[in-house]
């Protein structure tokens, strides 16, 4: 009997198969995992259009009220005076005519106005006009009061007034 020591057949055989699995797979791995396998990259190409804004969600709860602010000086407003005044013409005969006036007077300011006026003029044509002036004093702030007065004389005409103070 002779004694050889070598490798024999099938050990040699699965030995090279198993060479070639181990190969196979380490050759994939590293081409999946490196630059090796991929080609040149090509062009980009044009953007594509924007597509449609998403509907807006829904609004948030309201948040906590802030503390209130310290209460700041009181503000003046000059006097503003304001007047309607409307007049009534009766006829007399014989005699003067009664004019009635009515109206009110409003001060939106908050200061007084001072020697109040209210100038009333009658046009009574050809020349022939009739001047009456209701004073009114002073008048406070926030004031607001009624007018009236009655006048007596010949004719009817064109009715105007102007407020005057100081």
């Amino acid at each position: 009997m002779s004694d050889s020591k070598g490798i024999s057949g099938a050990i040699l055989v699965a030995g090279l198969v198993g060479a070639i699995i181990i190969s196979t797979l380490l050759s994939t791995v590293i081409i999946d995992q490196t630059d090796l396998a991929k080609g040149p990259q090509g062009d980009i190409g044009p953007q594509g259009e924007t597509g449609p804004q998403g509907d807006t969600g829904p609004q948030g709860p309201q948040g906590e009220t802030g503390p209130q602010g310290s209460e700041g000086p009181p503000g003046t407003l000059p006097a503003d005076l304001k007047v309607l005044i409307t007049e009534t013409f009766v006829p007399v005969w014989p005699g003067d005519d009664r004019h009635d006036i009515e109206g009110f007077m409003i001060n939106f300011g908050t200061e007084t106005a001072y020697n109040v006026k209210i100038e009333m003029t009658w046009d009574l044509g050809g020349g022939m006009y009739v001047f009456k002036t209701i004073e009114a004093g002073n008048v406070w702030s926030h004031y607001v009061g009624n007018i009236g007065a009655t006048y007596y004389f010949e004719g009817q005409g064109t009715f105007s007034y102007e407020i005057t103070w100081d």
